[in-house]
């Protein structure tokens, strides 16, 4: 079956039944040779013919079985080219310099200055045509891989097989995890021998272990490890991942604005400019970087994680005790493989391709822990009918795992313990088709249903379309000692405080009735936290009272030294998305930085407005980060419920901060949409009038 993957790559394709002779194919690298009529169809089947005859001594039989495995593989694998010459190269060559100076003693505010830089520097390097918007075509292995790049990658992998922690590996895992020249469809290039070359001087301070306690030490602080676990056994493979993992960790960072703009990093780019674009090109870099020292890797994904719209990429390695673990690569953490929890996790395999789609191998029950789940089917469902296991995505129900039909019920094996939301449905050409009522699971695996209840209705005041996360409180915690003063002076020699955050606000835009008093000049001081890091404001204003009615102030803003115009704007700009982040840095840092802060010697931050003429002052509102997916003042909203399929309850517009909806049917699994705006929304269910979100 088919699956559209979150990071909108090419639809990949699960088969959990394939025939036995690819089992008998992919299962091992010692099949016996593949025809050269079977061999890869185009121009390089001589390429492929000077390969084979290259290994063709007694002495390099292995090289030879290896280079079989990747020939007789590479059927349907491809990379994205670009069509024309788009200043690559020279762009992503030249970023890690210009971020260099940020790398001090702040490894954190490296990683996000690096990211704001970068995606500025995108921005205007597409603005000003230094950096072109691309355009790419499919270039597909069989028909331009080369001689030389296939025997330098079959060297070199064999090269990093003879390290000591890469020596207890079989032939078998080699080929599969250690051997294969690419991880998805990026653009090929001769990465084996720069990747080894590269992190030779680490790997040689490995086999003086002792020699590199200190730089064990630091790594294993800044990644939260034992240091004793890595100091006794240079056979374990954690021990180099450590080490280099730890550096890169302090380094690699995202940029939103390459996804976004359609701009995919080549390894070399992502290596240059220590960057990438997706979880699934970091865990590229990481397979191969793993792959080149020895190390057996693979990307594993979960397509989605079930209460939330998107998935995640990660890198799998094979420990010394062959067991499978998951690690952000670059991302500082440990390796604890049943740390992550979701529905499934798949394997992204080099020899599982057939029709150009990559066929994802199911690694469910060997990274995490898991049940066996057995659901009630409909009456609609059919004996020969292809049942899957359905997650709510993105304001969809998305297809992930097929089930055994059993008549009237469905069995779906491997399924990650957590607290998810759940449809069995069949695929049609248009959209899904229950074949049973929405459920949730407990971690043994029973089964909760939810049939709509309309015996036993209830009304709820419904505030938010989202839930709120640990973060949220955060971005509260982080305005208190925040105050709000007006003075006769620009100065505010002589100020008087109008309010003064002191609990937590709303996660909302707060309007605050303050002490009233009339001055010229206003002004908000952000808190003297002793935080190095910490959101601010999305928004600041001030009000007066004229009437009925309050009118918000407008005047000429300035600010202390820290805060930029653009600073300023994101405070001011009537746009609760926007925000400015607050960062301790030292005197050596003066670079633009977005909507970063930089607060140096913890010196006051604030930003102030002069009015034309003395105001009373009544009112100062103040919102805190936002993602604005609470309920807002005349937008409309409209609540679903699912039976079969979503059936409305109603549209109201909102009249204040929460929308009352009546008529609600027990044990209904509800989804609240905002019809103008947004669209991050999540299914919940109502226990005791609160939302339970899944």
């Amino acid at each position: 079956m088919y699956l559209k993957p979150d990071s909108g790559k090419l639809n990949m394709k699960l088969n959990i039944f394939a025939s036995i002779s690819l089992l008998i194919i992919f299962a091992s690298c010692n099949h016996k040779q593949i025809p050269p009529s079977l061999w890869p169809f185009g121009k390089n089947k001589k390429e492929f013919k000077k390969v084979l005859q290259h290994y063709s001594s007694p002495e390099d039989s292995l090289k030879l079985k290896a280079a079989k495995y990747l020939i007789e593989n590479m059927k349907g694998h491809y990379g994205y080219v670009p069509k024309n010459e788009y200043g690559f190269e020279e762009f992503f060559q030249s970023m890690d310099e210009k971020v260099s100076p940020l790398f001090l003693k702040k490894d954190n505010l490296y990683k996000v200055l690096k990211r704001e830089i970068i995606n500025i520097e995108i921005s205007k390097g597409l603005a000003d045509g230094t950096l072109k918007k691309p355009e790419y075509t499919k270039q597909y292995d069989a028909s331009t891989i080369t001689e030389e790049y296939l025997i330098e990658n079959i060297d070199y992998a064999f090269k990093a097989w003879e390290l000591p922690w890469s020596r207890a590996y079989s032939f078998d895992e080699f080929c599969k995890y250690i051997l294969p020249y690419r991880y998805g469809n990026e653009t090929l290039e001769p990465w084996r021998k720069t990747f080894f070359e590269k992190y030779s001087l680490v790997l040689d301070s490995i086999k003086n272990l002792h020699g590199s306690i200190p730089v064990l030490r630091h790594i294993c602080k800044s990644t939260n490890l034992e240091i004793n676990k890595y100091t006794n056994d240079i056979n374990d493979p954690i021990t180099p991942i450590t080490i280099l993992s730890g550096p890169i960790s302090q380094k690699l960072e995202l940029s939103d604005n390459l996804g976004k703009n359609g701009i995919k990093l080549s390894l070399f780019n992502q290596m240059d400019a220590m960057l990438f674009a997706s979880c699934h090109d970091q865990s590229g870099l990481g397979v191969c970087i793993l792959r080149s020292i020895g190390i057996p890797a693979s990307i594993v994904s979960c397509l989605k994680h079930g209460d939330r719209s998107t998935g995640h990429s990660m890198v799998a390695f094979l420990d010394g005790n062959k067991e499978w673990r998951r690690i952000n690569f670059g991302s500082s953490g440990n390796y604890d493989h049943r740390t992550f929890t979701n529905p499934k996790n798949f394997f992204e395999n080099f020899h599982n391709m057939g029709n150009f789609e990559l066929e994802l191998e199911d690694g469910s029950g060997v990274l995490m822990d898991v049940v066996d789940i057995e659901v009630d089917l409909m009456k609609n469902a059919k004996k020969n009918d292809e049942i899957t296991l359905c997650v709510f995505g993105d304001r969809e129900w998305d297809p992930l795992w097929e089930g055994e039909n059993k008549g009237t019920k469905v069995l779906f094996k491997n399924i990650g313990q957590i607290s998810n939301m759940f449809l069995a449905a069949i695929k049609t050409k248009k959209k899904i088709k229950p074949v049973s009522k929405a459920f949730s699971i407990d971690n043994q695996g029973n089964v909760s249903y939810y049939k709509p209840d309309f015996s036993n209705q209830t009304g709820c005041s419904l505030a938010r379309k989202y839930p709120l996360f640990g973060k949220h409180t955060e971005r509260l915690n982080a305005l208190i000692g925040g105050y709000f003063s007006t003075s006769e002076s620009n100065d505010f020699a002589n100020k008087e405080i109008l309010y003064q955050v002191d609990t937590l606000l709303s996660y909302d835009n707060n309007l605050i009735k303050c002490k009233e008093k009339e001055g010229k000049f206003l002004r908000y001081d952000f808190p003297m936290s002793s935080w190095s890091k910490f959101d601010g404001p999305a928004e600041i204003a001030f009000y007066t009272t004229q009437g009925d009615t309050l009118k918000k102030l407008e005047g000429k803003y300035y600010a202390s030294p820290q805060l930029s115009q653009e600073h300023i704007n994101l405070m001011t700009d009537d746009n609760m998305l926007t925000y400015v982040e607050v960062w301790d840095c030292d005197d050596s840092v003066d670079i633009e930085t977005g909507r970063f802060v930089l607060r140096k010697d913890k010196q006051p931050i604030w930003i102030a407005m002069e009015l034309d003429t003395p105001t009373v002052v009544t009112h100062v509102s103040i919102c805190p980060r936002n993602d604005k997916n609470g309920i807002y003042p005349g937008m409309r909203y409209e609540l679903f419920y699912w039976d079969d399929e979503w059936k409305s309850l109603g549209m109201k517009t909102a009249k204040s901060d929460t929308v009352q909806f009546n008529g609600i049917p027990a044990n209904a699994v509800l989804w609240l949409r905002n019809l103008d705006e947004g669209k991050e929304e999540r299914i919940f269910t109502l226990k005791n009038g609160k939302q339970i979100w899944w």
